[in-house]
């Protein structure tokens, strides 16, 4: 996800979502780049929100993703007549091996889903992401017109100040909250019956 300002200067960050076939939206943990951050460490702004701030060049890693299965995934609440059923991408940390132990260790089942086929059966990606990066646009812009040219977030060579970390983290939490239930379970029966690779 990229936000551009007028001074050519882009404020990047990445997200790892996760939703149910039910319309659950699990937490959302939003991944921005700091370098001047000497460690990594764990930032909650919100009650219901999660940001991890690091400086490596690799957003996402394996001790990004552990953090997340144990703190959302593995405590997912589900009917006790529900079976939870881990479905993720071939995105390369979740084919690491630590991770894959900890699903196994945690009797998670799970599969990937075949190379090349994310754009297709993908809840996520073919129904979800453009609305939730819509919506988050939505509040720049209501920013940027209410708040980007006083003076305070004005440079001195005259051009707009990136936003501010913390009111990214606050705007993809309330884009994600806008994102409607009904549609979370139809990206589930729009991608119809996924074709998977089930990994050992």
């Amino acid at each position: 996800m990229t936000i551009k300002t007028t001074c050519g200067n882009k404020l990047n960050a990445t997200m790892i979502l996760a939703i149910t076939n039910t319309g659950i939206k699990l937490p959302p943990l939003l991944i921005v780049k700091t370098p001047s951050c000497k460690n990594s460490y764990l930032d909650s702004l919100f009650e219901e929100y999660l940001l991890l701030r690091q400086t490596s060049s690799e957003f996402i890693n394996e001790f990004v993703l552990k953090y997340y299965m144990e703190r959302i995934i593995l405590h997912l609440s589900i009917p006790e007549d529900e079976q939870l059923y881990l479905v993720m991408d071939r995105y390369r940390v979740h084919t690491k091996a630590s991770i894959q132990q900890l699903l196994k260790t945690s009797q998670l089942p799970f599969t990937l889903i075949l190379a090349g086929g994310t754009a297709f059966v993908q809840p996520l990606d073919v129904f979800l992401n453009k609305p939730l990066k819509d919506g988050i646009r939505v509040y720049f812009k209501e920013w940027f017109r209410e708040y980007g040219q006083q003076e305070e977030n004005i440079t001195d060579s005259g051009y707009i100040r990136l936003p501010h970390r913390d009111l990214l983290a606050k705007w993809v939490l309330e884009a994600w909250n806008d994102l409607d239930k009904d549609l979370v379970i139809k990206s589930f029966k729009g991608c119809g019956k996924i074709c998977v690779f089930f990994y050992d």
